[in-house]
């Protein structure tokens, strides 16, 4: 799982990857390279990516909230 805030006031902005099986493996190197080249004027910037390793569940799917990237998001 990759994990990164930047800044730290408000508003907060919240880019996931990863919810959905194996979209993780196209999105993380996106979000690697923003995260270098982001500059934050105001507010914070949470970037999530999550492992690709887990069967696919729709967020819309109470069990998804008791799988391992549903409990790592939360």
């Amino acid at each position: 799982m990759f994990f990164k805030v930047l800044s730290s006031s408000n508003p907060t902005r919240l880019f996931v990857a990863g919810i959905h099986g194996d979209e993780e493996a196209i999105t993380r190197p996106i979000f690697e390279i923003m995260i270098k080249d982001i500059k934050i004027t105001s507010g914070k910037l949470i970037v999530v990516s999550l492992s690709r390793d887990c069967p696919y569940i729709s967020t819309l799917n109470e069990a998804y909230y008791d799988s391992t990237n549903g409990k790592k998001l939360l």
